[in-house]
C-alpha cells in the first residue's frame, strides 16, 4: 500500500526566488556593465584628449623657452663680441684655409704692420693686405694714397690717406665703409665696437674730430680752435674718446690729452706736458688707453683717475700691445744698439725691465714670451730678458709676425717669408 507523507510547510521562512527574477538581474547586470564599459571606454577617450592638450601645452612651453634661451644667448654674444656676431662669424670663417709660404708683397716700400689674433695686416705703399698664419691672402685693397695709414681694433681696420679726403673701413670679409670728406685727414682710429673717429683739418678751426657709428652715422663732433688734433681715439664701448694736441709757446712744445664724452665739449679730464710730443695712441685694453710720448709712457683709465707713468732718460723706439700686456723699447740717444726693454701688464704696470745689447728693429709681445729682431737675429725672450731661443733670418727682416710659440713669419719690402726657432 502507497504511504504519503505531508509536506510540512513553515511559516515564516522565505519564499524562493523565482528563477525568472534571477535571469533578469543578470541580464540587467550585464547591461550595466555594458553601459559602465561604454561610460569607461568615454571617459578613457575622453583622457586621452585632455593628455594630447597637456602634452602640446608642454611642448609649446618647453619651445618658447628654447627660443627665448636663444635669444638671451644671441644678446650676450651681440654684447660681448666687439662687433657682434656677424662680424665675428665673417672674421671665423674668413680666416680658414692655408696658403704658403714665402709671399710676395705688393708695393715698394713696407710702410706698416698691424699683427691680431692669428692674421696680420700689411700695408704697402700700393696696397693694405691682410693674411692668416698659414699665409693665405685674406683681404686686399689698393688704396693708391700718396701718404697711406691704418688703424686696427679687435675685428677691423680703418685704413686712411694722411693730406687726403679718403679712406675705409674692413674686416676680414671685404669693405665695410667707403669714407669720403671735404676737409684732409691728420689721423684716425676705431674702436673694439665699430665705433670710429677721424681728425681733420677745419676751415674755421685749427681742427676738427669727427666721430661715426658702424653705421657711418655722424653722432659727434668737436672742435679745436688753436691747438692741433695729431692723434685720437675711441674707447672700447664707443662712448667716449680720448684725443691728442699739439702747439707751440715760447718755442717749445705743449701737448695736451682730453678724454672726451658725447655730451658736451668740455673734456671731462685733461692733462698737459710740457716740452714733449704725444706719440701715439693704443687703445688695446680695455680699462683705459696707453699715451705713449717721446720719453715716456702713460696708461690712463677711461675714468680719468688713474694715471700709470713710466719715464727714461732714453728714448722710446718701439711700443706694442696686445691681450696679455705692452712691451717697449727704448734706446739711449745717439746708441740705439744700448736698449731696454720693459714689460707691463695691461693694467698699466710695469712688471719686468731689463737690457738688451743690439739695435732693435721690431718687437711684439705673444703666450708670455717676447719676441724681437735685431740685426738678422731673431730672439725670443722670456719677461725677464732670458734668452730662450735664438734664430737668424737669412732673408732679413723689418718686422715679424708671431705665427706660434716657435714659428715667426719675417716682413721687409719685397717678401714675408716664415722661419722657425731652432
Amino acid at each position: 500500500m502507497a504511504v504519503y507523507k505531508k509536506k510540512h510547510k513553515k511559516i515564516f521562512s522565505s519564499a524562493p526566488r523565482a528563477k525568472k527574477s534571477v535571469a533578469k538581474a543578470k541580464n540587467e547586470n550585464k547591461t550595466d556593465n555594458k553601459v559602465k564599459s561604454r561610460f569607461l571606454n568615454d571617459d578613457k577617450v575622453l583622457k586621452i584628449v585632455k593628455g594630447r592638450k597637456l602634452e602640446q601645452k608642454r611642448k609649446t612651453k618647453i619651445g618658447i623657452t628654447l627660443i627665448g634661451f636663444v635669444v638671451v644667448l644671441i644678446l650676450i654674444f651681440e654684447l660681448s663680441l666687439p662687433v657682434g656676431i656677424n662680424d665675428s662669424l665673417e672674421n671665423f670663417f674668413s680666416k680658414m684655409g692655408a696658403g704658403s709660404y714665402p709671399i710676395d708683397t705688393y708695393g715698394t716700400s713696407l710702410i706698416d704692420v698691424k699683427s691680431a689674433n692669428n692674421y696680420c695686416y700689411v700695408l704697402t705703399d700700393s696696397k693694405m693686405t691682410a693674411y692668416n698664419s698659414s699665409g693665405k691672402e685674406l683681404i686686399s685693397f689698393a688704396h693708391g694714397y700718396e701718404k697711406p695709414a691704418m688703424k686696427k681694433s679687435a675685428t677691423r681696420v680703418i685704413v686712411f690717406e694722411q693730406g687726403g679726403q679718403n679712406g675705409a673701413v674692413f674686416n676680414l670679409s671685404g669693405e665695410k665703409s667707403k669714407i669720403k670728406l671735404e676737409n684732409e685727414i691728420i689721423t684716425a682710429n676705431i674702436s673694439r665696437c665699430g665705433v670710429y673717429a677721424i681728425a681733420t683739418k677745419s676751415e674755421q678751426y685749427s681742427s676738427a674730430v669727427s666721430v661715426y657709428d658702424i653705421n657711418d652715422n655722424l653722432i659727434y663732433e668737436w672742435y679745436s680752435a688753436e691747438d692741433i688734433v695729431n692723434n685720437v681715439a675711441v674707447s672700447p664701448n664707443g662712448k667716449k674718446i680720448a684725443v691728442s694736441t699739439i702747439n707751440a709757446v715760447g718755442g717749445e712744445f705743449v701737448s695736451k690729452i682730453l678724454i672726451l664724452e658725447f655730451d658736451s665739449a668740455d673734456p671731462v679730464f685733461s692733462k698737459e706736458y710740457k716740452g714733449n710730443v704725444i706719440y701715439s695712441i693704443d687703445t688695446t685694453h680695455n680699462s683705459g688707453f696707453w699715451c705713449v710720448l717721446e720719453n715716456s709712457i702713460n696708461f690712463v683709465r677711461w675714468s680719468g683717475k688713474d694715471i700709470k707713468d713710466y719715464s727714461s732718460e732714453y728714448s722710446l723706439s718701439h711700443f706694442v700691445a696686445n691681450s696679455g700686456g705692452a712691451v717697449a723699447v727704448f734706446n739711449r740717444i745717439g746708441d740705439k744698439t744700448d736698449s731696454k726693454i720693459i714689460y707691463f701688464n695691461k693694467s698699466g704696470k710695469k712688471k719686468t725691465e731689463f737690457d738688451f745689447s743690439g739695435e732693435i728693429s721690431d718687437v711684439s709681445l705673444r703666450g708670455g714670451h717676447i719676441y724681437c729682431v735685431s740685426d738678422n737675429n731673431v730672439f725670443l725672450l722670456s719677461k725677464k730678458g732670458d734668452v730662450l731661443r735664438k734664430t737668424e733670418s737669412k732673408f732679413g727682416a723689418d718686422r715679424i709676425f708671431v705665427l706660434s710659440t716657435y714659428e715667426i713669419a719675417v716682413i721687409d719690402d719685397n717678401a714675408i717669408e716664415k722661419i722657425k726657432f731652432k
